[in-house]
């Protein structure tokens, strides 16, 4: 191996990867103090960058460089401890997941194969799949935006070489100076792109490398412009270091979760850790520090800590696994550190460095990806393996469905953006033109098929207009979720249309209420716990502001949209809180049945943990009491009763088809007294009584 090929090992670079890796499993376990430690991921970026580009460019000026040599290392470097992840997860997805998981868990498997797992999970994660920790492969998303780098960055500095030798001839600083100002130009279109897309798509922005991409380009600049620049004293530059490393500990700590991400604020974790790369070097005094024998250890083996971390959190998510628990955390960083020093010792180091013979680390690889494909593709063929699951439990798990055929079909995404025209949606019920409208989210898209069919007996039909976690009320937002600035937009636009629409005479508000004015976890009392993921601000609001400012904000804005409404004539029934489950019922049910042989038939919690979550929503929708037209209705008696508590489980049957949406059991409960409120006498023009 020539000169060239070699990047001077930093012990200091090693710490800089084990405070990344450090941030990242640390924030996925749920640690509270660090929201963000999403962060690690952009340092990891800036990291690959510079040792890449340190690496090409030198092999570049010294006219060393091939194209073929440098796949190798990134193949020998990544795949052989990737693929064995992989496989495995997939193997302890077939004792764990159910058919569906399982399924999609091998589309997961064949993304990373082909360098697409971000794209993967940017297609994939909507509002019917948000909950990232539960996905065992969804850290790999990172690795498909350094694989796409790592395909395109060598054509790119190859392109720039041969132009600086066609204008220039040979000289290595005219060289490393086109170089320079290329990968800048590059980072700054890419890092405009982030800017200019992150409030239309910030999903995208999040997964796609086209607004990665400045982040890795800005370590390739580190590294080309590294050797004309004149370093101050050892003192500055140990301190600079040592900054860099605080700021990014506490980035982890300040930057909010629900940050546009990346951002301009991604500048500052990154800028953090230019100054380590920039400024750091094995003399110096914050080396002894930053490079510390534990540091410097766990940065060796950050690689293997980062792959192994998420399916062990997302596996023993299945087994229990509360962040709550201090021991479940110190638990899961154990086993993570463990599987990563196995998968590094036996694994990275004979496939990067060890004896084998070419012919066997090739067959081993092809082997591996061989067997990912067929466990794959089979889980596609067979919709999941489901011959692993008696009868019984297939049959508990159809709870999972347990919805209308026209549920993901009529309601909204934030992600659709201005799709969504009120005049084009969804109508159920009778072949007339609707006089009903149906506002609100996910849980009034549960409910509207329903009560259509319950409408349609009486000659009447509704309009479904409902988008997935966005509160019916104007101007507000959402925290911790993408793109929910869209629920503001859609929100005036359905006002509009119903105020600009006379035959819409009745207008059902229905929320998850209780999620959007909390801001604390639903406990059922049982030892099962609803996290708090969203959370509705002002849309001007930030995540940090005051509760009495937040709540008396969403209070106002509801009472003026129900003025506004009742000015107009409208009737409008406000459908208050309803309960949740709690906990995935009908996954918890068919596990045990899967695992034990035997699950409850019934199964409920005490009715008090829902009245006490519920005191903040008929708080604010009492606000409206009293206004001409405007009936509050509370229907939660009809799932819960002071004595017996709030119905889960009844006869085997779930009434809630996850943690919080109604199952059409659960919405049968109410769909009658709803539509019977709709149709009260004189309520509707044109309504039919039955026979």
């Amino acid at each position: 191996m020539g000169r060239s090929d070699r990047v001077k090992h930093r012990r200091d670079i090693d710490g800089l990867r084990a405070l990344a890796v450090g941030g990242v499993v640390l924030g996925h376990a749920g640690v509270p103090f660090l929201p963000a430690g999403f962060v690690g991921v952009d340092v990891f970026f800036v990291i690959s960058g510079f040792l890449i580009g340190t690496i090409l460019v030198a092999q570049l000026e010294a006219g060393s460089f091939s194209l073929r040599a440098f796949y190798a290392k990134r193949i020998w470097r990544i795949f052989p401890a990737l693929y064995v992840m992989v496989l495995a997860t997939l193997l302890a997805g077939w004792f764990l997941l159910t058919p569906h998981e399982l399924r999609y868990l091998g589309g997961a498997a064949l993304a990373v194969l082909i360098f697409a797992s971000n794209i993967w999970f940017y297609i994939q994660i909507d509002y019917f799949n948000p909950d990232a920790k539960y996905e065992p492969l969804l850290h790999t998303w990172s690795l498909g935006v350094e694989e796409q780098f790592y395909i395109v960055a060598p054509l790119f500095l190859l392109g720039l070489a041969a132009l600086a030798r066609a204008r220039f001839g040979a000289g290595r600083r005219a060289l490393r100076g086109l170089i320079f100002k290329g990968v800048f130009l590059a980072a700054c279109v890419s890092f405009a792109y982030a800017l200019w897309a992150g409030p239309r798509d910030a999903q995208g922005i999040f997964y796609l490398p086209f607004a990665r991409g400045f982040e890795l380009l800005l370590g390739v600049l580190a590294a080309v412009g590294l050797p004309w620049m004149r370093q101050p004293s050892e003192r500055v530059r140990s301190g600079l270091v040592l900054l860099g490393a605080l700021v990014i500990l506490a980035s982890y700590v300040v930057v909010s979760e629900s940050a546009l991400w990346p951002g301009p604020l991604t500048l500052v974790p990154v800028g953090a850790t230019l100054l380590v790369l920039l400024f750091g070097g094995a003399e110096l005094r914050s080396t002894a520090l930053l490079g510390a024998r534990p540091l410097a250890a766990l940065g060796v083996i950050s690689y293997s800590v980062y792959l192994w971390h998420q399916p062990l959190l997302s596996y023993g998510l299945i087994f229990g696994y509360d962040a709550a628990k201090l021991w479940h955390i110190v638990l899961f960083c154990a086993a993570s550190l463990a599987l990563a020093a196995l998968s590094w010792k036996y694994v990275e180091q004979p496939f990067r460095f060890g004896a084998l013979r070419l012919w066997v680390k090739r067959g081993l690889l092809w082997g591996l990806a061989l067997a990912i494909v067929g466990f794959a593709v089979g889980g596609h063929v067979t919709k999941g393996y489901p011959g692993r699951m008696s009868p019984q439990v297939l049959a508990a798990l159809e709870g999972k469905t347990s919805y209308a055929s026209s549920y993901r079909r009529c309601i909204g995404g934030r992600k659709e953006g201005t799709r969504l025209d009120p005049a084009q949606a969804c109508v159920h019920g009778a072949d007339v033109a609707p006089r009903v409208a149906v506002w609100g989210d996910s849980h009034a898209a549960v409910l509207s098929s329903a009560l259509g069919e319950a409408l349609a007996e009486h000659g009447v039909s509704l309009r479904e207009l409902t988008v997935g976690s966005c509160m019916p009320v104007l101007d507000t937002k959402n925290t911790k979720l993408k793109r929910t600035e869209y629920c503001a937009e859609h929100n005036r636009k359905m006002l509009d249309y119903i105020l600009a629409t006379p035959e819409i005479e009745t207008v059902v508000l229905h929320a998850y209420w209780n999620s959007y004015t909390e801001w604390r976890d639903f406990e059922t009392g049982l030892g099962w716990r609803i996290e708090d993921k969203i959370v509705a601000l002002p849309l001007e609001g930030r995540a940090g502001m005051a509760q009495g400012a937040r709540l008396a904000a969403l209070g106002a804005r509801y009472e003026a949209q129900m003025r506004a409404l009742s000015a107009a004539g409208k009737r409008v029934i406000v459908l208050g809180p309803l309960p949740p489950a709690g906990f995935d019922a009908v996954e918890w049910r068919a596990r045990a049945l899967w695992t034990k042989g035997s699950a409850p038939e019934d199964l409920r919690y005490p009715m008090a943990a829902f009245t006490g979550y519920s005191a903040l929503s008929w708080e604010m929708l009492a606000r409206a009491e009293g206004l001409q037209g405007v009936q509050l209705l509370d229907l939660s008696s009809r799932l819960c009763s002071a004595q017996a508590g709030c119905d889960v489980l009844v006869n085997g049957v779930a009434l809630h088809f996850d943690d919080n949406h109604l199952s059409k059991a659960g919405v049968a409960r109410i769909v009658g007294p709803l539509a019977a409120a709709v149709l009260a006498p004189g309520a509707l023009a044109g309504a039919v009584s039955n026979p």
